[in-house]
C-alpha cells in the first residue's frame, strides 16, 4: 500500500514538474472533523452533510475508518454540519462561520438512539486555529462595510494586519492607491486573488496606479483574507502577502442596498504652500454612489448577485513651479548670483554682455521668445518682492491649484448554480472597471505642461468560472478558469494638438498615433516646458489561467493535489522622446558661474545643449540656430 501511495505522489510531482505548472489558488475554506460516539470511539461510515445556511446548498461525505471527514472546497459563509448513522441520534451543529482560506475543525458526537431523534448544537469557530500554520487576518462582511475607508478601497483594511505598512514613495513602492508593503516585501510582490482567479496587473510601470486589475466595491465583497507568511504551497507566486477576496453570492433571500457618499472641502484645512503664498484653499468634491442586488433565480438552486459603483472626484492639486521673471524674459540675468562669462564661439559677438549680465534684445531667438510666453507670471509674494533685486531670484515662484479629475465606473455580476443531482456546483463571475484620470499641468496650460501630468484611461476586466464536484464521498474536485485584462493608455495633456508649427519648432515628426504639444524641454533653473518625454504610453496586460484541485480523504490522512497552467502576456508601446527632447541645462552659451554651479539662459538664444529627435536639422528656426547642428549644441 505504501508503494502505491509513493508511486501516485511521484507521478503527480512528475506531471507538475514536466509541464512547468504552479499550484492552484482558491478562495474557499475547509471544514474537517472526527465523528465519535459516547465512549469517544471513532464512528466510521457515518454520513456527514455540510449545508450553507444562506442558500441551502449541501455537500455530503462519509467518514473514513478513522471516523474522519473533510469538506475542502466550501464557499465562505455560515454552515451547519449534520452527522447521522443508523442506531444513533442525528447530530446537527449550526452557525459555523467559515472564512476565506480557513481550515477549521468541527468534531461531532453521536449518541445512541433513533435517527429520527435530533441533537442540535449552536456552533462557533474556535478562537485559536489549530489546523494550519499560516499567519493572516480575515476581514468579514460587517467590517468591510462598517469601517470608514478613504475612497472606499477595500484593500485599505489590510492595514489591520500585523506587518502591513503603507508603501513609501519611490520607484520600488510608489505610494499609489491601495499599495502597501508587507513584512519588508515590496508592494509589487503581493498577490491579489479574486474568487480564486489572478487579479494582478502585469504592466511594466503600474501607470494604472494599482497592482490590481479590478478593485471591487466594499459592498460587493463577502470578505477577504490577508495571509502574510507561512501560507500554503498553493500560493507560491508571491513573496509578499496573499490577499484573497470573494465577491458575494446570492442567497434564498432577495437583498440589496443603495448608497451615496459625499465629501467636500468644508472641513478641509488649506495646504502649507497655499498658506505661505496667501492663496485660498483649493476645491474638493467627491461623490461615490451605487448599489447591490442579490437573490434567487431558482430557489435553493440558482442564485445571482450584481453591483455597480460610480466615483466622481474633483480635487485641487497644489503644485509649485519656477518661471522666468519679467527681466529674464528680456534677456536680463542680473537676478542670478555669480559671474557671467562670454566668449562661446557659437554666440555672435556682442550678444552677451558679461559685465552687465544681459543678452542683447537683437540676439533673442524669436522662437524662444514665443515659448517663454507660455510660462505664467510668478505669483508667490516672496518672489514678487525680490523682482529686480540683483541676486534675488527666488525659486519656486509660482503656485497652481489645477483640478485633478478622477472618474471611475465599475460593476460585478455573479451567478451560482447548484447541481444537486450531480453532487456539483458551478459559478461564473465577470467584473469591469473603467478609470478616467486627468492630471492638471503645473504650468496650467496643456501646451506648456511642465511636468509629468497625463490623461490616463484604464480599463480592467476579470472573469472567473468554477466547477466543483464530489466523487463517491471521499474525493473532491474543483476546477477554475480565469482571465483578466488591464488596458492602460497614458497621454500627454496636449495629445493631438499640433503646436510645433505654431511656435516655430521644426524637424519633429508629426504622427497622429503619438504627436501632440511641444518637445520635452529641460531649461536651467526653470520648470521644464512641454509634455513628458515618456508619453504616450500604451500598455495591455493579460493573464490566462486554468487550475484543478483534487482532495482525497482516506483513513486518517487527507491528500491534496493541485495543478495550474497560466500564461502572462504584456503588450506595450513605451518609447522615449517620440515628440523630441531639447536640453538647455548647462549654460555653455550664456554661462553664469556661482561657485561650482554653472547655469544660464541658453534658451533665450535658441541654442540647445543636446537634442533628441527623429530627424536631423535645427528645431529652432530663429537667429540663434545653426542649420543641421541641433541649435548649435552637441548631440549625445
Amino acid at each position: 500500500m505504501n508503494r502505491t501511495y509513493f508511486c501516485l505522489t511521484l507521478a503527480t510531482l512528475l506531471v507538475i514538474s514536466t509541464t512547468a505548472l504552479a499550484f492552484a489558488q482558491l478562495d474557499t475554506g475547509t471544514i474537517v472533523g472526527t465523528v465519535r460516539d459516547q465512549s469517544s470511539a471513532v464512528v466510521p461510515g457515518a454520513t456527514v452533510t455540510a449545508t450553507q445556511e444562506s442558500t441551502g446548498t449541501a455537500v455530503t461525505t462519509v467518514t473514513t475508518d478513522k471516523g474522519q471527514f473533510v469538506f475542502p472546497t466550501l464557499k465562505v459563509g455560515s454552515y451547519s454540519i449534520a452527522a447521522e448513522l443508523s442506531g444513533f441520534r442525528k447530530s446537527v451543529q449550526t452557525g459555523i462561520a467559515l472564512h476565506v482560506q480557513e481550515r477549521i475543525e468541527v468534531d461531532v458526537r453521536l449518541d445512541l438512539g433513533s435517527v429520527s431523534e435530533e441533537v442540535v448544537v449552536s456552533g462557533r469557530t474556535e478562537l485559536l486555529q489549530t489546523q494550519t500554520a499560516d499567519v493572516g487576518y480575515s476581514v468579514d462582511r460587517r467590517q468591510v462595510t462598517d469601517l470608514p475607508l478613504l475612497g472606499r478601497r477595500y484593500s485599505e483594511l489590510a492595514f489591520l494586519t500585523t506587518g502591513v505598512v503603507a508603501a513609501p514613495a519611490g520607484l520600488t513602492g510608489r505610494g499609489e492607491d491601495g499599495m502597501f508593503n508587507v513584512n519588508g516585501n515590496l508592494a509589487t510582490w503581493n498577490n491579489f486573488i479574486l474568487d480564486g482567479g489572478d487579479n494582478n496587473s502585469a504592466s511594466t510601470n503600474l501607470q494604472e496606479r494599482s497592482t490590481e486589475v479590478v478593485q471591487p466595491p466594499v459592498d460587493a465583497l463577502e470578505e477577504f483574507r490577508v495571509q502574510t507568511r507561512t501560507y500554503s504551497a498553493e500560493f507560491g507566486k508571491a513573496a509578499g502577502a496573499v490577499i484573497n477576496a470573494s465577491i458575494k453570492q446570492g442567497s434564498n433571500a432577495l437583498k440589496g442596498n443603495l448608497f451615496e457618499f459625499f465629501r467636500d472641502d468644508a472641513f478641509n484645512a488649506n495646504t502649507w504652500e497655499n498658506n505661505r503664498a496667501g492663496r485660498p484653499k483649493g476645491s474638493f468634491e467627491q461623490h461615490i454612489a451605487g448599489g447591490t442586488l442579490g437573490g434567487p433565480i431558482v430557489r435553493s438552486r440558482t442564485f445571482f448577485f450584481g453591483d455597480y459603483q460610480a466615483t466622481r472626484t474633483d480635487k485641487a492639486l497644489t503644485q509649485l513651479a519656477t518661471v522666468p521673471t519679467d527681466l529674464m524674459r528680456q534677456g536680463n540675468l542680473t537676478e542670478f548670483t555669480g559671474t557671467m562669462i562670454a566668449g562661446n564661439p557659437f554666440v555672435a559677438a556682442g550678444c552677451v554682455n558679461a559685465a552687465a549680465r544681459t543678452i542683447s534684445a537683437s540676439c533673442i531667438d524669436p522662437v524662444a521668445a514665443s515659448l517663454l510666453k507660455l510660462y505664467p507670471r510668478a505669483n508667490v509674494p516672496q518672489a514678487l518682492a525680490a523682482f529686480g533685486v540683483p541676486g534675488g531670484f527666488v525659486s519656486p515662484n509660482y503656485i497652481s491649484n489645477g483640478i485633478l479629475k478622477n472618474d471611475v465606473d465599475q460593476f460585478d455580476i455573479r451567478v451560482d448554480q447548484n447541481l444537486a443531482a450531480a453532487k456539483s456546483q458551478v459559478f461564473a463571475r465577470y467584473s469591469f472597471m473603467d478609470v478616467t484620470r486627468h492630471e492638471p499641468p503645473v504650468l496650467d496650460d496643456p501646451i506648456a505642461s511642465g511636468d509629468f501630468s497625463s490623461d490616463t484611461y484604464n480599463r480592467g476586466q476579470s472573469a472567473v468560472g468554477g466547477w466543483s464536484k464530489v466523487f463517491g464521498g471521499a474525493v473532491f474536485s474543483e476546477f477554475r478558469g480565469a482571465w483578466n485584462r488591464m488596458s492602460s493608455s497614458s497621454l500627454q495633456p496636449s495629445f493631438g494638438v499640433a503646436a510645433n508649427a505654431q511656435y516655430g519648432i521644426r524637424g519633429v515628426p508629426d504622427d497622429p498615433r503619438y504627436s501632440g504639444g511641444l518637445p520635452h524641454m529641460n531649461i536651467s533653473r526653470l520648470t521644464r516646458l512641454g509634455g513628458p518625454f515618456f508619453r504616450p504610453q500604451y500598455q495591455t496586460s493579460q493573464v490566462f489561467q486554468f487550475s484543478e484541485n483534487v482532495t482525497w480523504n482516506r483513513s486518517a490522512h487527507t491528500y491534496k493535489f493541485g495543478v495550474e497552467r497560466r500564461r502572462d502576456k504584456v503588450d506595450y508601446i513605451d518609447l522615449r522622446a517620440l515628440n523630441g527632447v531639447l536640453n538647455f541645462t548647462d549654460g555653455r552659451y550664456t554661462e553664469v558661474v556661482d561657485g561650482n554651479l554653472k547655469e544660464g539662459q541658453d534658451v533665450i538664444t535658441g541654442l540647445a545643449t543636446t537634442k533628441v529627435e527623429a530627424t536631423s536639422g535645427s528645431p529652432f528656426g530663429g537667429a540663434g540656430g545653426r542649420p543641421g547642428g541641433g541649435g548649435g549644441g552637441r548631440g549625445r
